[in-house]
């Protein structure tokens, strides 16, 4: 900066030529003065001479005083520069700039000239040469305690108040940590430049070396051996080859840990890769086709790509194939940190024919049941008849242990009302259904709740009872949505079901003896199955039907079941409504839309029959339903198994399973429509 000693010659100048001035003024007026009064010219002369030397005086004084204090403010602006180079060359070698609180540079040291590779001039600020402001470095260095600095304590060490700003000079990267000061009562801020470039390098190799930990799962060749003729280690030993073929591209490391089974190891920066590719490895598996039929064969995955010990990146890992293979598999589960994102999921799942997995977890629940003392019992809200029919099973199951049980439900329930029309004349279910605040009170620290037909808890009939209650299980047929944040004592979700009471009704079989179930409960299940199979025409398998098998035996009369579906006559309008606004969009993707009738429970229903109705005009694949309910705009989604609905409407936040989904917005009824419209675009672009 530039510095001046010595006041300005102009600062002299101006007063003289001012006096100067003001002489010939009082020349004019004493001759005008003199020429046009009677005043004597020597008394005028005297007082108009008096005035002049009065003013000259006075304004010589003020320059005289002016000069002086300019002369004081440049010395205590040469002391406060002086200071903080001896202050700073002495103690600090880092690249540092002290500026003023406007953000003007005060000073610079040597070492950030050589940076620059110039002197800064005295208008100088940071962002000249800094890819940040002086303010934005002082606000990332917040909060500061403020420091006072002079000749006496420049040796002074300052705490670092926070961690700075990661800024970049000259292709070289830095971290700006600026320290406020007062020097001579004057606020300013150092800001000191250390450099990190080699760090920031090591640190993005670091990155994008990062081990990433994957178990990968043959998830369905089993299953298919089932139906096609094959030859089971062919097959699975073809799926190896391509596994380790697309292993050794990402230089990455394959081992099978058990039969069908991997674990792999790549870094982060290849799984950058398959992210941005959407894990082509899915699509090359799945090209693999076995039997006459050219049936699919389908993978798993769960990835972990985050930090931690590899031990506990396995167990995330872990968690996130699990998630895959409870969504219906043929996908993978990236989770990184909290959050979870899933590729694939195209194929539907394969109901298998072993009932393994449903003796398990019968004996597991049975134990749990008995452990406590009460039992509360759940489905989702808007309770369907697959939602009562399995809460019903797994209450019969409660008394058969002999523990009490309670089921939380909506009472005004229009379907809850078709099916206690029946049981209401049995004792035990004259208060078996309470509403969510009788439910609350039944709380227990042994309290075990069972949610049926749902796994997202945002959906379930009482979400408060769910946060009060220690121990939970889970029995559903819905592709999970997330990972829990808790781990359940029974985790039954098979998106292979055809509906809850089809599980529901192979834990029974597990657990009871014949004839235990009641024939109105047997009824009442039977028609949840019917509800979601579509009377048996759709997402059926030999379970679904052993099930049934079941029912009937323990009594279940299918011409009652099927009087629970006959509609009265506001359902029959509220159904009608939707014929007026159907729409082909994409060339096979079936939209209706209704305002609703106002009855909530008739308008919900009423879509999802639209929906499944317009899925027998020819060449519609998938079919939505959007109906207005109060504020909200209810979608109903059905597949003839070509479309994933469910992955379509997880973009808007719903969730369901590949050929039935549902979820709700909040908004006008056209906005919904374009915000449905851009999630089947962005799917049917992913698929192609």
């Amino acid at each position: 900066m530039k510095k001046n000693n010595s006041p300005s010659r102009l600062d002299v100048r101006i007063p003289l030529t001012v006096c100067v001035l003001i002489g010939i003024f009082m020349l004019a007026l004493y001759t005008v003065l003199s020429s046009m009064t009677d005043f004597p010219p020597l008394i005028l002369g005297i007082v108009l001479t008096a005035l002049y030397v009065y003013v000259a005086i006075f304004g010589f004084v003020a320059v005289k005083n002016r000069t002086k204090r300019a002369e004081q403010e440049i010395a205590r602006a040469n002391d406060f520069n002086k200071e903080l180079s001896q202050m700073f060359n002495e103690t600090v070698d880092l690249p540092y700039a002290v500026v003023d609180p406007d953000g003007t540079i005060a000073i610079t040291n040597s070492a950030l000239s050589d940076l620059l590779g110039q002197k800064l001039s005295g208008a100088a600020r940071i962002e000249d040469f800094c890819s940040a402001t002086a303010g934005e470095i002082i606000k990332a260095s917040e909060p500061a305690g403020q420091l006072s600095l002079s000749l006496d304590h420049r040796h002074t060490t300052p705490v670092i108040p926070g961690e700075g700003l990661r800024v970049s000079i000259r292709r070289r990267r830095f971290t700006a940590l600026s320290y406020p000061m007062a020097v001579r009562g004057k606020d300013c801020h150092l800001i000191v430049f250390t450099e990190i470039t080699e760090l920031v390098a090591l640190e993005d190799k670091m990155k994008r070396e990062n081990p990433v930990v994957a178990f990968i799962v043959i998830d369905n060749l089993e299953e298919l051996a089932q139906y096609v003729r094959v030859s089971y280690r062919a097959a699975a030993n073809e799926i190896e080859a391509i596994l380790k073929k697309w292993a050794t591209e990402m230089n990455g490391i394959i081992r099978e840990y058990d039969r069908d089974k991997y674990v792999l190891f790549i870094s982060q920066e290849k799984l950058e890769e398959c992210v941005k590719n959407k894990f082509e490895i899915l699509d090359t598996v799945r090209d693999v086709r076995l039997g006459d039929d050219n049936m699919s064969v389908t993978v798993s995955m769960g990835i972990f790509a985050g930090t931690g010990t590899l031990a506990e990146r396995e167990s995330e890992a872990s968690t996130a194939l699990e998630l895959a293979l409870g969504r219906g598999g043929d996908q993978v589960a990236l989770r990184r940190g909290g959050d979870t994102e899933y590729f694939g999921g195209r194929s539907k799942s394969i109901q298998k024919r072993t009932r393994v997995r449903s003796r398990v977890n019968a004996n597991v629940l049975c134990n749990k049941i008995a452990e406590s003392s009460n039992i509360i019992v759940m489905g989702h809200k808007n309770p369907d008849f697959d939602c009562i029919g399995s809460c019903i099973g797994i209450a019969r199951l409660a008394m058969y242990c002999g523990v009490p049980v309670k089921i939380v439900s909506d009472l005004k329930s229009e379907s809850l009302a078709v099916v206690l029309k029946r049981l209401s004349r049995y004792e035990e279910y004259r208060d078996m259904f309470i509403d969510a605040l009788a439910g609350l009170d039944l709380v227990r620290p042994d309290t075990l709740l069972i949610i049926c037909d749902a796994n997202n808890f945002k959906i379930i009939e009482a979400p408060e009872i769910a946060d009060n209650v220690d121990r939970i299980a889970i029995i559903d047929h819905h592709r999970q949505t997330a990972k829990f944040d808790f781990e359940p004592l029974v985790n039954y979700i098979d998106p292979a079901a055809s509906s809850a009471c089809e599980l529901v009704s192979e834990v029974l079989e597990q657990s009871m003896p014949n004839g235990t179930l009641l024939k109105d409960e047997a009824t009442a299940m039977l028609a949840g199955i019917m509800l979601d199979t579509k009377h048996f025409s759709k997402e059926t398998g030999t379970r679904t039907f052993s099930a049934a098998l079941y029912l009937q035996n323990e009594g279940a009369k299918p011409d009652q079941a099927r009087a629970f579906f006959d509609e009265n006559i506001d359902e029959f309008l509220a159904e009608a409504k939707f014929s007026n606004d159907i729409e082909i969009y994409r060339d096979k993707i079936a939209i209706t839309r209704s305002d609703g009738t106002g009855f909530e429970e008739y308008d919900r229903t009423a879509a999802s029959k639209a929906a499944d109705k317009l899925l027998a005009v020819r060449q519609v694949e998938a079919a939505f339903a959007l109906v207005r309910t109060g504020n909200t705009i209810r979608i109903s989604a059905r597949s003839s198994g070509k479309i994933n609905v469910q992955l379509i409407l997880e973009q808007l936040g719903g969730g369901g399973h590949f050929e039935a989904a549902g979820a709700q917005l909040d908004g006008a009824m056209d906005k919904v429509y374009e915000v449905l419209t851009e999630a089947i675009d962005k799917y049917l672009n992913e698929i192609k």
